[in-house]
């Protein structure tokens, strides 16, 4: 690899105006030109006078010192997702660290059946034509800042962290409301838009990122993220309070079962239907009540279904009480029109959700040490064995398997 000089610059300047006029045409693609010209044509200057001025100064290919001081590996490893069914752990570029950014070296990263729909090609963002390849899946994650943006203050090196999934532009409507599900410009880590954490590093906006406490097991960090999709789905039925509710969760996967947890926590009388004994008996410690199957004509305040087929969803609606509440947690159902006449008929609720805000994630790492994580941390496994990962997940044989991509980072003190 050849390090630039002088002799660059004119070619880097071309390769900024180009750039500018790439980013020009996607804002007007997306409506937000006039207003984001001025931001994009202040980041390309500011990166073309920064360029220019690095390459003007002496060149350090012509010191062994300052060559080595220079030339770093701007490569890591990871697993990429070339096409449906083709992935490979490869070399793979770390991202260009903007100003307001975080590069995070991974520690953890949770499998989720997400992964399996965008390796299949079958997730519906995928089937729409909004999602593409290649991507390096991955969004459920807990490591360290290994290095920051020149704008960023809040994060040092080798801060514990996690990231939110759902990201926004940040400028709409939606996202100054914290409802980036909403922004026209969403992009989801390791789903669609932005690569993910099956990989050494990831590359953030420190906006999406999260401070761990510095005692918290980096293995349970990485369920923040699920952790946080549970919390907003049940702030979103709006039942949840004081008053102590009747559940019954369909399915005691890894989002079930953190469900489970959730509200037996918040002292709701919580019963889980799983056909599983192996996943009853986890729970079953804990103190919740388990079925194999669906409770008929129990009088329930919230179910929550978190298998995403669509058969358990028939179930439910049928089998619960008028005006109950049906929070759906899981991804992705097949087609239910035939439901919907027992939903209006019976005056029922239906309430998808999708993803967590900021608040939900901070949420998430105050009463994460609250539960028995154990069922969820202990299937683990190199990134290296990811397609074995891959094929649990398919299987169900373990509730959850987590990815170690560098496990020395768990229990890592800060640098003074």
């Amino acid at each position: 690899m050849r390090l630039k000089g002088r002799r660059s610059i004119p070619t880097e300047l071309l390769l900024e105006a180009w750039s500018f006029l790439g980013d020009f045409a996607i804002g007007v693609r997306q409506g937000a030109v006039p207003k984001k010209l001025s931001e994009i044509a202040l980041y390309r200057y500011n990166k073309a006078t920064g360029t220019t001025a690095g390459l003007w100064r002496s060149d350090p290919s012509k010191s062994p010192e300052k060559r080595e001081a220079f030339f770093v590996d701007r490569t890591g490893k990871a697993v990429v997702i070339h096409s449906p069914g083709n992935a490979g752990l490869e070399d793979y570029p770390v991202p260009e660290l903007k100003p307001g950014d975080v590069l995070v070296r991974i520690a953890y990263v949770g499998v989720c059946h997400t992964d399996l729909e965008v390796l299949n090609g079958t997730l519906g963002y995928y089937t729409r034509g909004l999602g593409s390849y290649p991507i390096v899946p991955g969004h459920e994650y807990s490591g360290r800042v290994a290095a920051v943006g020149s704008n960023v203050k809040d994060f040092k090196l080798g801060d514990a962290v996690v990231g939110e999934t759902v990201q926004g532009c940040g400028d709409c409507e939606a996202c100054l409301t914290d409802n980036y599900v909403a922004c026209p410009s969403r992009i989801e880590i390791g789903v669609i838009g932005h690569d993910g954490a099956y990989a050494e590093y990831l590359v953030i906006p420190a906006r999406f990122c999260h401070h761990l406490p510095e005692t918290m097991d980096l293995r349970e960090a990485a369920l923040i993220e699920p952790l946080s999709v549970v919390l907003k789905g049940l702030r979103r039925t709006n039942l949840v309070s004081d008053r102590k509710l009747r559940c019954c969760v369909v399915g005691a996967g890894p989002i079930g079962h953190l469900a489970a947890l959730v509200m037996a926590n918040q002292g709701h009388h919580v019963m889980v239907s799983e056909p599983m004994p192996e996943r009853r008996k986890l729970l079953d410690r804990n103190g919740i009540v388990t079925v194999n199957r669906l409770p008929q004509g129990s009088d329930v305040d919230l179910w929550v279904e978190a298998t995403g087929k669509i058969e358990a969803l028939q179930s439910v609606v049928e089998q619960s009480n008028a005006q109950s509440t049906i929070l759906l947690l899981g991804l992705p159902y097949g087609s239910a029109v035939n439901l919907f006449e027992r939903i209006v008929a019976d005056d029922k609720s239906l309430i998808g959700s999708v993803g967590a805000s900021g608040g939900d994630v901070d949420e998430a790492i105050k009463i994460l040490p609250a539960l028995d994580l154990s069922a969820l941390i202990g299937n683990l496994l190199p990134l290296t064995n990811y397609k074995q990962a891959w094929q649990v997940a398919k299987e169900g044989t373990a509730v959850k398997t987590l990815l170690e991509v560098d496990p020395m980072l768990n229990g890592q003190l800060h640098d003074n």
